[in-house]
This record gives structure tokens, C-alpha cells and sequence, in this order.
């Protein structure tokens, strides 16, 4: 048996998954709300001596519930579609996150103070 055929379906499954972005936020798939252009993502990073050291960050497409601090500590609102929560380590790891499911990146903003780093990203839905 050949492996053309695994291969194949491999590179379209590849090739695909720029095509079937996924964001869930609370159980709502942004990517499905034609409604939702843009989204703000604040995050903030520390970097503790023990634990873990993901992100903590807070994602608003419009939604009805607002941002408390308290939220940030919950690390993640963005989930997959089985409600596992998504953790990223670094800010590049969740921007190419977001670019691969088909939000274009077009501005950081630093808002922090001398005790934290806080950072407002914003995405633009990329066109067909």
C-alpha cells in the first residue's frame, strides 16, 4: 500500500483548516456570527516563579457580559468546541492563534501600569 493517499488527504486537512476557524467564547463560535468584524483581546502577562505561566486574557466581540479584573483570573475565555478552556504561554502563540482562524492582527495597544504588563490587541475578520 502506497502512501499517496494518506498523504493527500493530510495535505487537504491542512490546507483546510484555515477554512473552518474555530473561536469559541463561553460556548459561542465568533467565527459563525457574520455580525462580529472586529474583536479586542486584553491581555495580561506576568511572569510568576512557580505555576503556570499562561496568559491571562479577556476576549470582546460585542458580548452582553461585561469585563471585570476578576475575569482575568479564570486565564481564558476562548475555548474549543468541547468547552476546554485554550491557554497560550506567550503573546505570539495566541496572535498566530488568532491568525489561523481567520482574524487578521492589525493593532497592540500597551495599557499596563509599572505593576503589570497589559496589552489590548485588536483583530479585523480577514476577507474570503
Amino acid at each position: 500500500m502506497t502512501m499517496k493517499p494518506y498523504f493527500s488527504f493530510a495535505c487537504f486537512m491542512l490546507l483546510s483548516l484555515g477554512r473552518f476557524g474555530q473561536v469559541y467564547v463561553k460556548g459561542v463560535n465568533i467565527n459563525e456570527l457574520p455580525e462580529v468584524k472586529r474583536i479586542h483581546l486584553m491581555t495580561e502577562e506576568y511572569f510568576p516563579l512557580a505555576g503556570d505561566n499562561f496568559l491571562d486574557l479577556w476576549l470582546d466581540y460585542g458580548q452582553e457580559d461585561r469585563f471585570t479584573p476578576k475575569m482575568f483570573k479564570q486565564n481564558s475565555n476562548i475555548t474549543d468546541s468541547l468547552g476546554v478552556q485554550k491557554n497560550f504561554r506567550t503573546t505570539g502563540q495566541l496572535i498566530n492563534f488568532m491568525e489561523n482562524q481567520g482574524w487578521q492582527h492589525y493593532l497592540t495597544v500597551a495599557a499596563g501600569t509599572e505593576k503589570n504588563n497589559e496589552f489590548r490587541h485588536f483583530f479585523r475578520r480577514k476577507e474570503p
